[in-house]
């Protein structure tokens, strides 16, 4: 072959890429180990498979991924077919146009991207591999050195991103994107919450830097010590001091006036919740708000979504249920009986308990000593070591014990302010849970943290300065400025792109209005130009034709019509009857030009220099 297959099995791989997170393991073996069958036949050491081998292949294709998805054909079947069939197209192929075809499937592989992430690295990956390809393409041509091809794909995706931008802008959008499309499994290693709280389910997440979401307020922001991001509501306790969900709530339908708002962008974490400012009134549209103050959404968060939400201080309403209060009977003894020392109504059992912890001994750390026996009793009468889960989990026994209301409430608290564009960024390692218990039926639920108790620097300063030992290991990790920086261009990514909805393409427009055929038609005007200058300065196939055209482009400019099949001799004489006061060096310079062209003395400095000195001296008007 004419051209150099490294760059079209090294563009089927870069499409691929980042689907070795997504596919199975044989997925990626496969077409890794037909991409190396090829490259041994490009070096000559295997031959190329036959036409029976590749449809056994294929056959074995097409029933693993129907042992693999059974009859669910999701976009993650879809995507695995279309990786396999591009190993079997580079066994198969044999000329250039089977590479050609080659390297559109390498395209549509690259932008199989978009079904499984959508934040700023995958984009950045997806338009490099974008220009690997079009480099493969461009290798196709002519035999370049590699640095030649490669700048010849980042040109030519240069020049499409302007069309790309007006077809985004311009294009109508879908009601629902690709996110509300299929994908039949999970991504692989996502951290996150889950649907139940116990010993060390939080406390694993506080040395992950991953963001879990991206806020940006809209007017009035709360307080700091406000910034409770509720996820999850747990009502249910077993015996073995484990939190989970058990009941079903119903809608909220006459939730308060709305305080705050704004706009979150929420990554993937697997479950089918929303997270807002505590206490969500509103949900966007798609989703439910029920009467424990949850937003559900129909399925799980396995993309990252953009939402707005809104929020109230007003508590969720109470139910008046007896389940509240109700405990497994063998759970917590001996913390049973030290709650029934205290004296007083529901506020004052509340205030005990907090001062126990405060004033107890108790220690906030993310390397509690293994409680033995009940997790709840081990806790607080004996190790007295834990982390927010630990106590989250343990007042919200002590006030069912003393038949209050309460249960436990899973999110996350505080945040980092980005300097650059002023959006809160919480990331996981701000993983949090608290009660929430019923001390007045007029109130309603209220929110009670007893880890303010024990730590109470961690609400003003998060969890660096809760758990102060942890804090320099949490932010060695890279550079903070640089972390802010990309977080900035992720955050406007998410706002400008992926929150970029049919909605806002109608205010857009709407805003343009009867300016938008001007603004078409300076685009239009702009690229017209650059167009003609592009054309104008195309270039000649060597120096000594370049440097003839520069002549006959300024002997033009004197009112000199030269056509292009005119010869420089006859040039020469028409130079000395029409222009005698440029003739002097027009002539030399024209002699000079059919001395290199004609009399083989032709050398590329010799054309350069000549070059040079007619463009010199061509800028001399008579």
């Amino acid at each position: 072959m004419a051209f150099a297959p490294v760059w079209i099995l090294g563009a089927v791989a870069g499409a691929y890429g980042p689907h070795v997170l997504w596919q199975p393991l044989w997925v990626s073996m496969a077409l890794a180990a037909a991409l190396l069958w090829r490259m041994a036949v490009e070096r000559g050491r295997l031959p190329q498979p036959p036409r029976i081998v590749r449809w056994m292949l294929a056959g074995a294709a097409m029933a693993a991924v129907v042992a693999t998805h059974g009859r669910t054909f999701a976009l993650d079947a879809g995507t695995e077919l279309l990786c396999l069939a591009a190993g079997l197209k580079v066994l198969e192929a044999r000329s250039r146009r089977d590479m050609v075809l080659v390297v559109l499937v390498a395209y549509v592989l690259a932008a199989t991207h978009v079904l499984f992430a959508q934040h700023l690295a995958a984009a950045v990956y997806m338009l490099a591999s974008v220009v690997l390809s079009t480099a493969a393409l461009g290798s196709m041509t002519a035999r370049r050195p590699w640095r030649e091809d490669l700048r010849v794909g980042v040109l030519v995706v240069l020049q499409a991103l302007p069309l790309a931008l007006v077809a985004f802008v311009a294009m109508p959008r879908l009601s629902a994107g690709v996110v509300g499309l299929p994908v039949g499994r999970a991504p692989q290693g996502v951290t996150g919450l889950a649907e139940t709280v116990q010993p060390g389910s939080i406390g694993r997440l506080a040395q992950s830097s991953e963001v879990a979401l991206r806020v940006a307020m809209d007017g009035e922001i709360p307080p700091r010590t406000d910034w409770y991001w509720r996820a999850v509501v747990l009502d249910s306790v077993d015996a073995g001091g484990v939190w989970r969900q058990r009941r079903s709530p119903a809608l909220w339908q006459d939730a308060p006036a709305a305080r705050w708002q704004g706009r979150i962008t929420l990554e993937p974490h697997q479950l089918p919740w929303l997270i807002a400012l505590d206490v969500p009134v509103a949900a966007p549209p798609g989703a439910r708000l029920d009467q424990w103050g949850r937003v559900r959404w129909p399925r799980p968060v396995r993309d990252r979504i953009v939402y707005g939400w809104q929020s109230s201080s007003a508590p969720p309403p109470w139910d008046g249920d007896p389940a509240w209060t109700s405990l497994p009977s063998g759970l917590a003894p001996r913390t049973r009986r030290l709650v029934a020392t205290w004296q007083g109504g529901p506020e004052a059992v509340a205030k005990a308990a907090l001062a126990f912890f405060a004033h107890g001994g108790f220690r906030y750390t993310l390397d509690p000593v293994a409680a033995a026996g009940d997790p709840v009793d081990g806790f607080v009468l004996g190790t007295r070591e834990g982390f927010c889960e630990h106590y989250a989990a343990a007042l919200a026994v002590m006030l069912r014990a003393a038949r209050i209301p309460a249960r436990v409430v899973a999110g996350y608290l505080g945040g980092e302010v980005n300097a650059v564009t002023g959006h809160i960024t919480v990331r996981q390692s701000d993983a949090h849970a608290w009660v929430e218990a019923v001390l007045d039926p007029v109130y309603g639920w209220q929110r009670l943290d007893p880890t303010l108790a024990v730590a109470p620097e961690r609400a003003r300063h998060g969890l660096a300065e809760g758990v102060g030992a942890v804090a320099p290991r949490m932010e060695s990790w890279g550079g903070h400025w640089l972390r802010t920086l990309w977080d900035a261009a992720d955050h406007t990514w998410s706002h400008w792109v992926l929150d970029f909805t049919a909605e806002r393409q109608r205010r857009l427009a709407a805003a343009l209005g009867k300016r938008l055929p001007v603004v078409a038609a300076a685009l239009v005007l702009i690229l017209g130009m650059y167009s003609a200058w592009r054309w104008r300065r195309r270039p000649c196939p060597d120096e000594l034709a370049a440097a003839y055209a520069d002549v006959r482009r300024w002997l033009g400019r004197q009112g000199m019509h030269c056509p292009a099949w005119e010869g420089p001799r006859s040039l020469r004489r028409r130079v000395e009857a029409e222009l005698p006061a440029a003739a002097p060096w027009v002539v030399e310079l024209l002699g000079r030009y059919e001395v290199l062209r004609y009399g083989g003395a032709a050398d590329a400095a010799a054309a350069a220099q000549l070059r040079r000195e007619i463009r010199r001296l061509t800028r001399r008007s008579l």
